[in-house]
C-alpha cells in the first residue's frame, strides 16, 4: 500500500506488489479470508442492529439520514465494513441488507426525519456531462479547474485552426487522362 503524502517526489512508483502476488500469498492474512465469526443471518442482524443503537453510532446514522444519505446506502456501508472485518460472509451481508435497511429507516422515522430517503434512486437517463462537472467542482475543485483549462485550450486551438487558410486552396486537381494522351 502506498502511503499518502503531499510531496509527489516522495512516492516510489516501483514500491507496489507485482501482478499476481496476491494469488501466491499465504491465505488467511486478511480478516475476510478466515472463517467468519458469525454464520447465522439472524445473529448477524442482531449484532449489527445492537451496534447501531449505541449512542455515537445512532447519532451518526441520524445525521447521515438527515443529510440525505439513503438507508440503503448506510446498510450497504455497514455490511461491507462487517464483512471486511471478517464478522460474516458476503452472503450473510446480502441477506441482512433489506431488514437492515428497514431498521435504519425506522430509526429515521422515530427521529422525525421528514424527507427520509429509503432506497437509492436510479437516474432515468444517467448522469450528464453538466451533472458530472458540477459534482467534480464540489468534490475535486483542482481537477475541475484543470479540466476547464484544458477545454478552453482545445476551443482556442480549434478556433485557430479554423482561421487558417486551406493549404489545398488554389491547387489544381490532377488530370485523369494518360500522360501519353496529353498535349504539350
Amino acid at each position: 500500500m502506498i502511503a499518502r503524502t503531499s510531496n509527489p517526489s516522495d512516492i516510489d512508483i516501483l514500491a507496489r506488489p507485482i501482478p499476481g502476488q496476491s494469488l501466491t500469498d499465504t491465505a488467511g492474512g486478511k480478516p475476510y479470508e478466515k472463517p467468519p465469526s458469525i454464520v447465522s443471518p439472524k445473529q448477524a442482524f442482531d449484532i449489527v442492529s445492537e451496534s447501531l443503537e449505541e449512542p455515537s453510532a445512532y447519532t451518526n446514522i441520524i445525521s447521515l439520514l438527515d443529510a440525505g444519505i439513503s438507508a440503503e446506502t448506510l446498510a450497504s456501508a455497514v455490511t461491507l465494513k462487517m464483512f471486511s472485518e471478517g464478522v460474516f460472509t458476503p452472503d450473510i451481508a446480502e441477506i441482512i441488507k433489506p431488514p437492515l435497511t428497514a431498521f435504519i429507516t425506522d430509526m429515521g422515522v422515530e427521529e422525525g426525519i421528514e424527507d427520509l430517503r429509503v432506497v437509492n434512486e436510479i437516474p432515468d437517463d444517467g448522469m450528464g456531462t453538466e451533472d458530472s462537472l458540477h459534482m467534480m467542482q464540489q468534490i475535486n475543485p483542482k481537477k475541475f479547474q484543470q479540466k476547464m483549462n484544458a477545454t478552453m485550450q482545445e476551443e482556442e486551438l480549434d478556433e485557430m485552426l479554423s482561421n487558417l487558410e486551406d493549404p489545398d486552396e488554389g491547387v489544381q486537381e490532377p488530370s485523369r487522362e494518360s500522360f501519353l494522351d496529353m498535349e504539350v
